[in-house]
Formats: structure tokens, C-alpha cells, sequence
């Protein structure tokens, strides 16, 4: 399971340089609307997309993963204080069943 990522990034590189070099000849004409580019290679093209295309899903990923890791870490935080009350033997009310 732990290969699942970096076959996969490898597999998606293998894609991208086949689609680069089979259409390496191919030119388009690129239009943003405010500009314009005549003549770039689609296989430019298609990394360029690709990179963008990635970093934008970075970016819409660490807004999620900052709010799991601040839970996370509150709750390791109220575990940690929880061991200190049972380490301590403050807390009266939970017996462990391995004593018994």
C-alpha cells in the first residue's frame, strides 16, 4: 500500500512523457482572454497544465489538513493530560480491569 503513491506519480510521469513526445511537433495557439500565445507545444502545454493542475489541489488540501492536525493535536493534548490524572491517581472512579 505504501508503493500505491509513488507507483502512481511514477506511472502519471510515464503518461505525460509519451503525450510530450508523440505530439512534440504539435503546435496551438493559446488565448487567456486579457493574452495571447501563438505557436507553443501542446506537450508544454499539458505539463504546464499538470503542474498547475497539482498545485492547486495542494492548495485546497492544506486548509483541510490543518483543521484535522489542530484536532489531532487537541486531542493528543487531552490525552496526555488524562494519563497525568490517572498516573497520579487522582481520579478515583476508573479501576483497571487487568488488577481486578
Amino acid at each position: 500500500m505504501r508503493l500505491l503513491g509513488p507507483l502512481g506519480a511514477i506511472g502519471l510521469l510515464f503518461l505525460v512523457v509519451v503525450f510530450a513526445i508523440q505530439n512534440d511537433f504539435e503546435k496551438v495557439r493559446v488565448n487567456f482572454g486579457f493574452m495571447s500565445f501563438d505557436r507553443v507545444p501542446v506537450s508544454v502545454l499539458a505539463i504546464v497544465g499538470l503542474i498547475v493542475g497539482m498545485f492547486l489541489m495542494l492548495l485546497v488540501g492544506i486548509e483541510s489538513d490543518l483543521k484535522v492536525r489542530a484536532i489531532l493535536r487537541e486531542r493528543l493534548k487531552e490525552e496526555a493530560k488524562e494519563e497525568d490524572v490517572m498516573e497520579k491517581g487522582e481520579y478515583q472512579g476508573i479501576q483497571d480491569s487487568m488488577v481486578e
